[in-house]
């Protein structure tokens, strides 16, 4: 019979170092599974969706320098399809985030592109590269002294659509796309036997009240890369609803504050009430980010539909590189390719996605 003792060294590297251990348990038998999914709550009764605790590295401790911060996360599993997860990266220099599978040293997610203390969602579909290692987040920072780098949610699972790059189909969340109207679009069901979208959940636009004439519900996408050039989706208008329905592009993301929006898609008067596929095309633009909008907006007129009828529905919405990228149907183009009014959007929407202190 023998004892052993564990031993933690550390080096202080100046009077601002500090170093946190916590939970540290001994135990007989093999280690515990790790967990393909993490979100760093505590188990203190915290709203574990719209509230909570999330990891941070913060550049601000750095010593100086170029810097790379490294986190483990959760092993990629032969029926693993899809890992997520969602970040800021609120940094006033050059710095990277990505995602690397150490047994392949394939990178699965990288972004140079600063959420300016927003909550960004991030994917990749790590099915395709047939790793079987640890997701490792790292972090490369170039001798910045201002900003940090925030992580929450992480999971490794199956699924059979993975949120990348703006694509959703709804059926378990948004995907990343906020509400940030003065309305809101709400998850709907689709009747049945209708004709439509591939999946059953979707967005409406519920505003019975004549007194919300002119308000506004606004689904904002992820900040995109700007080689992103062409956005497909499913859309519905109730017969004689008085709304609108319009895709707005904005050279550049909302926190940068100067930016404008440019519309590219307008629902025809002439549409039918049916489910029916929509396209437009996204000029290039020199901007290092771009962002979309799917706006609703209440107009004049009688609705005799009750506050669960939807005046208009979305459903899977894909944001792409395409070849081929024409406007669909094509009486929905528009002209308007030079800038229009400014857009304002707020952190957070009405859909509560991501805990943040």
């Amino acid at each position: 019979m023998f004892g052993l003792q564990l031993d933690w060294e550390v080096e202080v590297m100046d009077e601002d170092s500090i170093i946190l251990v916590d939970n540290i348990m001994v135990s007989s038998g093999g280690c515990p599974v790790q967990s393909q999914s993490c979100d760093f709550e505590y188990e203190d009764g915290h709203d574990k969706y719209c509230g909570g605790q999330y990891i941070v590295a913060d550049f601000s401790k750095a010593s100086g320098g170029s810097e790379t911060t490294r986190m483990y996360g959760p092993q990629v599993r032969p029926d693993s399809t899809c890992f997520s997860f969602w970040f800021i990266l609120d940094v006033h220099e050059a710095a990277t985030l990505r995602v690397v599978l150490n047994d392949t040293s394939e990178v699965a997610f990288m972004t140079e592109l600063g959420t300016g203390g927003m909550w960004q969602l991030g994917a990749s579909e790590v099915g395709r590269f047939g790793s079987h290692g640890n997701a490792v987040f790292e972090v490369f920072s170039s001798a910045i002294h201002r900003g940090y780098v925030a992580i929450d949610d992480v999971k490794m699972e199956n699924s059979k659509m993975c949120p990348v790059d703006g694509r959703c189909d709804f059926e378990k969340d948004t995907c990343g796309w906020r509400n940030t109207g003065n309305l809101q679009w709400v998850f709907s069901k689709l009747e049945p036997d209708e004709n439509g979208p591939s999946t059953e959940t979707h967005l409406m636009f519920v505003t019975p009240g004549d007194d919300l004439v002119g308000y506004m519900a606004t689904l904002t996408s992820p900040i995109l890369l700007p080689d992103f050039n062409c956005v497909r989706f499913w859309f519905k208008k109730a017969e004689e609803a008085p709304v609108s329905l319009r895709v707005v592009v904005t050279p550049g993301p909302a926190y940068l504050g100067e930016h404008f929006e440019v519309t590219l898609w307008v629902l025809p008067d002439t549409i039918t009430s049916d489910w029916q596929e929509g396209q437009l095309s996204i000029p290039h633009y020199s901007v290092d980010a771009i962002q979309v909008y799917i706006e609703a907006k209440r107009l004049e007129g009688s609705w005799s539909g009750g506050h669960n009828e939807g005046l208009v529905h979305i459903d899977d919405v894909e944001v792409s590189r395409s070849s081929e990228c024409s406007t669909v149907p094509p009486e929905a183009s528009t002209k308007t390719t030079t800038p229009s009014s400014h857009l304002t959007t707020t952190p957070k929407g009405v859909l509560c996605q991501l805990p943040q202190e």
